[in-house]
C-alpha cells in the first residue's frame, strides 16, 4: 500500500505487539524474583533470600514467614504497578486489563 518500512514498523508491528510484550513483562517479573531471591541465598550478606536462607539455618521459623511474607508483597506491589501501566498505555489499542474493549457504534 505504499508504506515505507519505517513505518510498517511504527504503525503496524510495533503496535500489534505491544500487548504481547506487557504480558512478557508480568510473567518475566516472577522469574526475576525468583533468580534475585535465588541469588541472594547463595552469594549474598544481605536482602529477603539472605534472610530466608540465614533463618533457615538457625530455626527461625517467624523470621522465614516474615521474608516470605515480605517477598509475596513486593510481588503483589510489582505486579500491580505493571499491571496499572499496561492498562494505560493498552488502552489505545482496546486492550482493558485481559479482556477486550466493547465494539462502540
Amino acid at each position: 500500500m505504499g508504506a515505507s518500512e519505517w513505518q510498517i514498523l511504527l504503525h503496524v508491528a510495533i503496535p500489534a505487539t505491544t500487548p504481547y510484550m506487557f504480558t512478557g513483562i508480568r510473567l518475566a517479573m516472577g522469574t526475576s524474583y525468583m533468580a534475585i531471591i535465588g541469588a541472594e541465598m547463595m552469594a549474598a550478606s544481605e536482602g529477603v533470600g539472605f534472610l530466608i536462607w540465614n533463618s533457615r539455618l538457625f530455626f527461625r521459623t517467624d523470621w522465614i514467614f516474615v521474608g516470605l511474607i515480605s517477598l509475596g508483597l513486593m510481588g503483589f506491589i510489582t505486579d500491580r504497578i505493571v499491571g496499572w501501566i499496561g492498562r494505560k498505555v493498552l488502552y489505545r489499542y482496546g486492550v482493558v486489563g485481559s479482556t477486550p474493549a466493547p465494539n462502540r457504534r
